[in-house]
C-alpha cells in the first residue's frame, strides 16, 4: 500500500527563481507527493502565461490548483504529481481550498488547505465555512496549513500577548469538528521572513543581530571614557541571555549555557556576540599603543601623568588608569618595543631591554638613580644609532650598562615605537581576539556531558526541587544524567534498538561510555561518523521525549522514539557518501 506524502510552505512570495529553486528541492529532499504553497503573491492574469506556469513547475509532470481568483494577489497554490495522488476540489474561498485526495490503495481523505487571514472577523468566517465542509465519520478529513492563530499562549513567543477571546473561536471549532493536532517534531518555534536558504533559527538569528547591535553601540558610547562596573556587565549579561534563549520573556526561566561561552567568536565556538570584557580588553589594548605610537594630546598627557602602562599604579590613580595597568600586564609578552631616539618607551618600567626591563638586569641601577630614571626615556639615552649613558649613572655598572646598550639595536626609521605580535598594522580586532586566544572552544555537542540538562539533580544544585523526582520513564530511580542515558531500562531499550552491539555491556552504560566505545571502533571513517551523530541523536529525542512526558502530557513507546531517530538520521545523512551507512544500520531503500 502507498502512502503519499504531502507538505504545506508559506513561501511569501513564488515569484523568484530562488523561491521556485528552494521548492524543488524540499520536494526532491522529503520525497513529495504533493505541496501546498501559500502566500505566493502572484497575479491571477500571469496563470494563462504557458511560459510562467511552465518555470514554476516542481513536478516532472505537475497538476495544480489555486484560488488566485478569489484572492489578489495569490494566496493558495496547490501542486501534485498526477502519477501517485489526485485532487478533486469541492470549494475553495481567499482563505482555503477543500477538496478530495485519493492514492492508490488508500480511502478518499478530505484535504483542507488554509491561509488564514490577519482579520480576526474573517477568520471566524473561515471556521464556519469549513464547519460546513464537516465529513463527519464518512471519511478522515485533514487541515493544515497557515492559521496566523494559535490554540494556546504558550506557542508564541515575544510581543504583546494574544487575548484569550482571539483564541477561543479557534479552539471551538478545533472542539466542534471532532478533529486531533498532529504531533510534530523539530523546532518549535520559527521564522521565515522570505529567506529560502535556512528557513528555521530565523528568529534566533534576528535576536543575535540584535544583541550585537545594541551591545556594540552600548560599549561605543559608554567605554571609550568610563568603565563599566562589574555587577552592570552581569545585569546586562542576564537581560540579553534571557532575551537570546527566551525571546524576551520576563519570567524566571533558567538556562545552564554560560553566558560568556556563547559570546565567545564563532571560532571558539560561540555566536560571535560581543563581550562587554572582551570589549574593554581591547580598547585598553588600543589605548596603549596610541600611547607609545601617537602623537596627540591625549597620549601626552598621559605619558606626563603615568609615564607606563606597566609602572604599578599608585592608590591616587583613576580606576579607568588601573584597569589598563592589569590588562598591559596580563598581554605584556605581546608588545615588543623598537628602539629609536624617539621613543617615549620608559627607561625604568618599560621591557625594552630584549624583553625585559632594565630594573630587572640592574636593580643596583634603580636604587642609585630612581629619581632620575623614572621620567626618563628611551629618546633621552639615544642620538641616531648610538646609545648615551647620562651623567648620573653610578660609574660601577656603567660598562656593563653600555655593553648590554650596544646589544640592542637602534632604528632610526622606524614609525612605530611598539608593535604587537611583531604586527606593525595591529588593529582593534587583533586586541579583541587575543582576549578569548587562551579560552577552551566550547563544545556545544558535549552540552549533556557538561551539566546543560536541567535533570532533577541539577536542578536541585541549584536548590530548585522538583517534587516528583522519579525518573519519568521507568519510575524505579531518581532521575540524573547517568540513569537518563542509559541506566533507564526505555533508554536502554531505544539504544539497543538502533546500535544493537550495545547488547553485549554486562551492565547498562553511562553516557559517556557509548561515546568512547564508537570512538574507539575500528570501522570505516564514515561508519564511525554515523554511528556518533546516531548517539547524538538518541539523546537528544530520548531528552525531548522526557520533556513532552512531564511537561505534555503525551508519551511515545521505545519503537516511535526510534524511529523519530531514525527519520533525523535519514534527513541529515541523505548525502550519497553515507548511502551505505544507511542501508547497513537502517535498511534505506
Amino acid at each position: 500500500m502507498f502512502c503519499p506524502s504531502i507538505g504545506s510552505w508559506n513561501i511569501r512570495g513564488f515569484n523568484t527563481s530562488d523561491k521556485i529553486l528552494a521548492a524543488k528541492n524540499l520536494v526532491a529532499h522529503e520525497k513529495l507527493d504533493m505541496i501546498c504553497l501559500l502566500e505566493n503573491r502572484i497575479l491571477p492574469e500571469n496563470m494563462s502565461d504557458p511560459w510562467f506556469c511552465s518555470s514554476h513547475r516542481v513536478f516532472d509532470n505537475e497538476v495544480s490548483y489555486h484560488n488566485f481568483d478569489q484572492a489578489s494577489p495569490g494566496r493558495i497554490w496547490i501542486k501534485w504529481d498526477p502519477e501517485k495522488i489526485s485532487l478533486s476540489p469541492l470549494h475553495s474561498s481567499k482563505q482555503h481550498v477543500t477538496g478530495i485526495i485519493s492514492a492508490h490503495g488508500l480511502p478518499p481523505c478530505l484535504l483542507s488547505v488554509i491561509y488564514d487571514s490577519n482579520s480576526f472577523f474573517e477568520r471566524n468566517a473561515l471556521w464556519d465555512d469549513l464547519r460546513s465542509q464537516d465529513p463527519g465519520d464518512s471519511m478522515p478529513w485533514i487541515i493544515f496549513g497557515d492559521f496566523n492563530c494559535c490554540r494556546y499562549q504558550s506557542e508564541k513567543s515575544g510581543g504583546n500577548a494574544i487575548p484569550t477571546a482571539k483564541l477561543a473561536p479557534f479552539n471551538e471549532f478545533i472542539f466542534d469538528s471532532k478533529v486531533t493536532e498532529i504531533p510534530s517534531t523539530g523546532i518549535f518555534l520559527t521564522w521565515y521572513n522570505q529567506r529560502t536558504v535556512n528557513p528555521i533559527l530565523i528568529r534566533l538569528d534576528r535576536r543575535v543581530q540584535f544583541l550585537k547591535y545594541t551591545i556594540t553601540n552600548t560599549v561605543a558610547y559608554w567605554m571609550r571614557g568610563a568603565l563599566i562596573p562589574k555587577s552592570i556587565i552581569k545585569a546586562i549579561g542576564k537581560i540579553c541571555a534571557k532575551f537570546l534563549y527566551f525571546g524576551g520573556d520576563h519570567s524566571n526561566r533558567l538556562h545552564f549555557i554560560s553566558w560568556n561561552n556563547t559570546c565567545k567568536p564563532h571560532a571558539k565556538g560561540g555566536l560571535g556576540i560581543a563581550s562587554l570584557k572582551a570589549t574593554r580588553h581591547a580598547l585598553n589594548c588600543a589605548v596603549i599603543t596610541r600611547f607609545y605610537n601617537h602623537q596627540t594630546p591625549f597620549s601626552a598627557w598621559l605619558r606626563t601623568r603615568y609615564s607606563s602602562p606597566w609602572k604599578p599604579p599608585d592608590l591616587v590613580d583613576s580606576a579607568l588608569w588601573k584597569d589598563i595597568c592589569r590588562t598591559a600586564i596580563s598581554v605584556k609578552g605581546n608588545f615588543k618595543f623598537i628602539n629609536n631616539d624617539k621613543s617615549p618607551a620608559s627607561i625604568l618600567w618599560d621591557h625594552w631591554c630584549m624583553g625585559t626591563t632594565l630594573s630587572n638586569l640592574f636593580p643596583d641601577l634603580c636604587c642609585n638613580s630612581a629619581a632620575f630614571l623614572k621620567w626618563e626615556s628611551v629618546k633621552d639615552w639615544s642620538h641616531n644609532i648610538a646609545w648615551i649613558l647620562p651623567n648620573h649613572i653610578n660609574p660601577a655598572i656603567a660598562n656593563d650598562l653600555s655593553s648590554l646598550l650596544s646589544l640592542i639595536p637602534l632604528f632610526p626609521n622606524a614609525t612605530s615605537h611598539v608593535v604587537w605580535k611583531d604586527n606593525i598594522k595591529c588593529s582593534y580586532k587583533d586586541f579583541y581576539k587575543d582576549y578569548f586566544e587562551r579560552d577552551d572552544t566550547v563544545d556545544w555537542h558535549k552540552l549533556a556531558l557538561l551539566g546543560g540538562l536541567k535533570t532533577v539533580d541539577n536542578l536541585a544544585r541549584r536548590n530548585i526541587h522538583i517534587p516528583d523526582p522519579y525518573c519519568i520513564f521507568c519510575r524505579c530511580d531518581a532521575e540524573n544524567l547517568n540513569h537518563l542515558f542509559f541506566e533507564c531500562s526505555y533508554s536502554f531499550s531505544v539504544l539497543t534498538k538502533l546500535i544493537p552491539f550495545f547488547h553485549s555491556f554486562y551492565l547498562r552504560p553511562s553516557l559517556t561510555q557509548p561515546l568512547h566505545y564508537v570512538g574507539n571502533l575500528p570501522v570505516a571513517k564514515l561508519d564511525k561518523q554515523g554511528l556518533l551523530l546516531t548517539l547524538n541523536a538518541i539523546v537528544y529525542h530520548l531528552w525531548r521525549e522526557r520533556n513532552n512526558r512531564r511537561y505534555g502530557s503525551t508519551s511515545a513507546c521505545t519503537i516511535t522514539t526510534a524511529n523519530k531517530v531514525v527519520k533525523a538520521i535519514k534527513y541529515k545523512l541523505a548525502h550519497r557518501k553515507f548511502s551505505q551507512f544507511l542501508e547497513k544500520w537502517f535498511n534505506s531503500e
